[in-house]
Formats: C-alpha cells, structure tokens, sequence
C-alpha cells in the first residue's frame, strides 16, 4: 500500500486550471485507489472549509487539514488533532487584532470569523465571497465562546507574501515552541506546537504500517515544505522557486505526478 497527500490550494485545484486537468486529477487518484492505495488532502483550511471547495466527486480517503492539526478520515472521524493551549491563543489573537480585521480561529469544524470586507472586485474575491457564504454559518461563534472550544488554528491575512513571512518569524521568536507557524502567500496559520503537514501525513502511515519509502506528496508553498522534505516530494510547476527546491521532480498536476509513480 502506498500513499499520495496533495495540498489543495495551488496544488490540486491552481489558479489557471481547466475543467480537463481537474477530471484528469479525479480521474488518476480513482485509478491510485482502485490499486489499493491512499489519497489524501493535507491543507492549511479547516475541514468545514474543504467540505464546502470545489473537490466535483474526488474521493478521499482522509483530510488533513489545518496543516496536520487535524486529520479525519473518509467517515469524518477523528483520528488526531492538537489544540494550541488557550491562554496562548488568546494572547495571540490580542496581537492578531493589531495587525489585521480579517482573522479567524477554529476548533476544525466551526468557529469565529472576524472581517470588514464587505465588496470586492475580481474572480478570486467573488469565489472567495462565495465560499464563505457557505462556511460563516459555522463560524458565528462569539470570539470569547471559541476560545472557549479547542483552539486547533488561527489565521490571519495580511497585505502581502512579505509581511506574513515577517510576521511568521516574529510570531515564532516570541511563542518558540508552544505554536508551529506557516506562511501560504499572504496568509499567516497558526497551529498546535510540534503539527505540520507532515505530522499529519505521519498519522495516516501509522494506522495503516505504511513505510517512508511508500508516501508521495506534493506542495506549492511554505507550508509545504514539511512534507516534501520528509517524504517524496513533488512540486507542481507553478510553485515558486523557493519551494521547487524541496521537490524530487515537478509536474504540471496531481494526475501527472500521479500516474508517475510504479504501482
């Protein structure tokens, strides 16, 4: 038995896709199962979020979401999660609110979601208007009743690719090791201590005695780097060349990378 974990934004559904590479990618992880192996997605988004994105019929074995702060499997159990401990998560949200209007917190499922965006122009904000649309009514809880669940993840979107970078190192200088903290374009997750994609894929291999030797995965970006680092690491070719660096080879897609891999 093998194993595929494919990041999900960028990755398995980029920015310049078609409708072709999409069921090209459907159409490869079917073939991967019916083989008797594992897919699944490993995402900085929470499992309300991927539940409501656009997957058109792809089947999935699990979902690591929150960038392995959390993984359930097919039936949406839980296998593994961490929460960050919430006198460190209030103390971040306080710092969160001095930066930015648009941040959230969540226990994976549901949540507090804090934005002044009203109106935007564009594809990406109209879809991303459109997704929450979807999502934010798992996400009116109070700020004071989420931090009273488990805190898995806060995110928060700043200006620019930058900026989240700083704030990631800033972030991590002050907390050491009571938070884990990944830049993804503008977005800063903040998760659990000692929880990232490849923690979460580690969860999966566990369960089922799959060897290092055995797990593929595939990243675009800095949250990725776990992973393509500590298994088979593919990169699509749009990922930038700071990531490209991990990766053991690129492809154009999941389907491609996929479909290259001795069964």
């Amino acid at each position: 038995m093998k194993l595929f974990a494919s990041d999900y934004d960028g990755t398995f559904l980029r920015k310049k896709r078609s409708a072709t590479e999409i069921a090209h990618n459907i159409g490869q992880v079917k073939k991967w199962q019916k083989n008797g192996n594992l897919f699944a997605f490993v995402t900085g988004r929470s499992i309300t979020g991927m539940r409501h994105s656009q997957l058109r019929g792809c089947v999935y074995d699990y979902i690591i979401g929150l960038n392995g702060g959390i993984v359930i499997d097919k039936h949406g159990v839980i296998i593994f999660r961490r929460r960050i401990k919430q006198e460190v998560a209030k103390e971040i949200i306080g710092i969160v609110q001095k930066k930015t209007d648009f941040y959230h917190m969540t226990d994976g499922f549901t949540g507090h979601y804090n934005s002044k965006f009203t109106a935007g122009k564009g594809t990406y904000f109209k879809n991303y208007l459109k997704v929450m649309s979807h999502i934010s009514p798992r996400y009116k809880l109070t700020e004071e009743e989420a931090l009273k669940r488990p805190v898995l993840q806060i995110t928060l979107n700043l200006e620019t690719e930058e900026e989240a970078k700083e704030f990631v190192q800033t972030l991590r200088k002050n907390f050491g090791e009571e938070i884990s903290a990944y830049s993804n374009w503008g977005y800063v997750d903040i998760a659990a201590p000692k929880v990232s994609k490849a923690t979460g894929i580690q969860a999966i291999a566990k369960i089922h005695n799959i060897e290092i030797k055995d797990i593929y995965c595939m990243g675009d970006n800095y949250n990725d780097i776990s992973m393509l680092k500590a298994f088979k690491g593919f990169c699509p070719e749009n990922a930038t060349e700071e990531i490209l660096q991990y990766a053991k080879k690129t492809y154009k897609n999941v389907g491609d990378a996929i479909r290259s891999i001795k069964l």
